[in-house]
């Protein structure tokens, strides 16, 4: 299956990447399906690559490089997009809070958050601890994690969906 079949994209959704470093999944969805995508990274020098690569693939229409800390709540951030995406930005437990948070505060009501991360150790963070986090900020989990038995430095896709408010 392929990431676009899994994220269920249309040319008229709008996608976050979040701690994109240099932005391929972002990319690849901007130039694949015209999806309108903001790549964001908190580091100077990352946003510098960050807009180069989207002028060397020709996606200047459908791409844009912003600066994000997980921590900030910009005007452009707020309920706007179907799709949030990381990909190995969650190395320690203590960005759990922050990154659950932004995804939450950045998605519609139904959109989806797909995270990509390697379990490098049990001390991390486990899918008990990711849900309760999640469910914090109005995102119920779907699927994906670790079977019962984790070979670390392999990556599991965590599908999160932002819950409808009444």
């Amino acid at each position: 299956m392929t990431l676009e079949a899994a994220c269920r994209l249309k040319p008229t959704d709008r996608m976050l990447e979040l701690g994109a470093g240099m932005g391929l999944p972002g990319l690849w969805a901007a130039l694949s399906s015209g999806v309108k995508t903001v790549l964001t990274d908190h580091h100077p020098g990352v946003l510098k690559l960050l807009a180069r690569n989207v002028l060397l693939n020709h996606v200047e229409e459908n791409a844009e490089v912003r600066k994000l800390s997980w921590e900030e709540r910009p005007t452009w951030l707020e309920d706007c997009f179907d799709l949030v995406i990381g990909s190995d930005i969650l190395y320690e437990e203590e960005w759990a809070e922050p990154l659950f948070s932004v995804a939450g505060a950045a998605l519609k009501a139904g959109g989806r958050f797909l995270l990509a991360n390697t379990i490098r150790s049990a001390k991390v963070i486990s899918l008990h601890t990711m849900t309760r986090h999640a469910a914090s900020h109005g995102l119920d989990w779907c699927d994906g994690g670790p079977p019962t038995v984790v070979q670390q430095s392999e990556i599991y896709v965590f599908r999160f969906q932002k819950v409808e408010k009444k």
